[in-house]
């Protein structure tokens, strides 16, 4: 969504503050799909969807590229995972 993609997850997040939890997964599917690596959204996205697949999967997102511990942590307990230890992570070259 380029520049549009702080736009869209502050509406998406307007709408969960109203209480429209399928029309906040809805607008986060869209956004993520063309924005994989808004992690905010995947971890909004992570915490509301009613469907598994869809949680596991923005889950998978931020484990795989997210450089933060804490959604680390989240997805990893989200996903059911062992949080990955600081030595394991993959060397920047």
């Amino acid at each position: 969504m380029g520049s549009w993609t702080g736009a869209i997850r502050a509406h998406a997040l307007a709408l969960l503050t109203e209480g429209k939890r399928a029309e906040t997964v809805t607008a986060l599917s869209r956004l993520v799909a063309t924005s994989p690596f808004d992690f905010e959204g995947h971890t909004v996205l992570m915490d509301n969807a009613d469907d598994p697949a869809v949680a596991r999967a923005s889950a998978e997102v931020l484990l795989a590229n997210a450089e933060s511990r804490d959604l680390h942590a989240r997805a990893a307990a989200h996903h059911g995972k062992p949080l990955m230890k600081p030595d394991a992570l993959p060397y920047v070259a």
